[in-house]
């Protein structure tokens, strides 16, 4: 018998090219984390500290900045009926404003798309087929100058100055998460419903108990990546819910309230640490959902 000599295997030295790119993602990822560790350490600083010293370690860490950042960390509501005094909203409030406004729109801008997505996947009868080209249309067409019109409208709706009735203005399926609610039903295999249908499931059965857990993991990271644009939006809880600020309505009237201490660079990464707080939190809870892959299981034979 003639043995066979195993041959070991050889590595490839990376090239130049993998060696650079390692590189530039390499100071790119120190250009992210450097900033965010220069904020830690401003925050815990007095204004002469930082500036005799802006770059450097704390000789002395002044922790009593979040304190009394929280203490600054309010927002005045004026009201409209004459000789009633102006109320004042906390962070604690606004934290709560916030988590309202942030999970339900979030909620509520995923599951528009994944049920039309759904239906028009599965059920491809001729006017579904006219729903792709409408959202694409859309999406390309400019939407500069809706604004007074939208503002209108909710008015007229009722909508206006009411986080719930704002969960209905976010029901809408257009946008790229339709696409990507789309490709991923459209990759599922029918087969899964078949056999629930053939043991007498309706049609709302076998969507919600059968094809929408299969896509829960492409829902969980939409809907983390919306929280997260919802939690670091100012503009639209200041337009349309002035008697419910949030947490970043607060920020920024907290960088333009008068007086000289919100206005110290100490005090003002202060309180952007306090409000990047809970999204640092969901990100590191749910790292693994945000950035690893989601992958769709098949049938077995």
């Amino acid at each position: 018998m003639i043995k066979k000599k195993l041959k070991t295997p050889k590595f490839k030295t990376p090239n130049i090219l993998f060696f650079l790119l390692f590189v530039v993602l390499g100071l790119y990822a120190i250009s992210l984390v450097l900033p965010f560790i220069w904020g830690i350490f401003t925050s815990l600083k007095d204004q002469t500290a930082f500036a005799l010293d802006p770059f450097g370690i704390p000789k002395q860490w002044h922790f009593e900045n979040y304190v009394r950042a929280i203490d600054l960390f309010y927002v005045r509501i004026e009201t409209n009926d004459s000789g009633r005094a102006a109320t004042f909203v906390y962070i604690e409030e606004m934290l709560l404003y916030s988590l309202l406004y942030c999970v339900g729109n979030a909620f509520f801008s995923t599951l528009a798309p994944c049920l039309v997505a759904y239906i028009t996947a599965k059920y491809p009868y001729r006017p579904m087929k006219w729903i792709n080209t409408f959202v694409i249309i859309a999406m390309i067409l400019p939407i500069v100058g809706n604004g007074p019109s939208e503002m209108q409208m909710i008015k007229n709706l009722g909508l206006y100055d009411s986080i719930f009735g704002f969960y209905f203005v976010k029901f809408s399926f257009m946008g790229l998460y339709y696409l990507l609610f789309y490709a991923a039903f459209k990759n599922l295999s029918w087969g899964y419903a078949e056999a629930a249908i053939m043991d007498g499931a309706s049609n709302l059965t076998v969507m919600i108990r059968i094809m929408f857990p299969l896509v829960s993991g492409t829902f969980g990271v939409i809907m983390l990546l919306l929280f997260i644009g919802y939690w670091n939006d100012y503009l639209t809880p200041t337009l349309y819910l002035p008697s419910y600020p949030t947490v970043a309505v607060g920020l920024y009237k907290y960088y333009s309230a008068p007086g000289q201490e919100t206005g110290l660079i100490p005090m003002q990464l202060t309180g952007c640490m306090i409000v990047m707080l809970p999204i640092l939190i969901v990100f590191i809870a749910f790292r693994d959902k945000i950035m690893g892959n989601i992958a769709v299981g098949g049938l077995k034979g």
